[in-house]
């Protein structure tokens, strides 16, 4: 797999103004950490390659950006998905 951050919760279709974070950092090379933010604020960090956060966000369309850090080098994975809470 190449070196990727895949974000499995909540997905594009996401209408739930509650839910949990889930992300997964693939990478050849340990990963220092990874941060989400939803909207452009930090809403959690982990210290591994993966994450399950709880998360809840008002009504209406959002952003969300989960950034992963590889250990050796600093390089920065990220992925994000828009969605829209009811």
């Amino acid at each position: 797999v190449a070196p990727n951050v895949v974000i499995s919760s909540p997905t594009s279709s996401n209408t739930s103004r509650s839910f949990t974070i889930k992300a997964k950092a693939y990478d050849g090379k340990p990963i220092a950490s990874m941060i989400a933010y939803i909207d452009n604020s930090e809403v959690g960090r982990v210290y591994s390659n993966s994450m399950s956060l709880p998360a809840t966000v008002t009504k209406g369309r959002h952003k969300l950006l989960v950034r992963a850090w590889e250990d050796v080098t600093g390089t920065v994975y990220q992925s994000s998905i828009t969605f829209t809470a009811q």
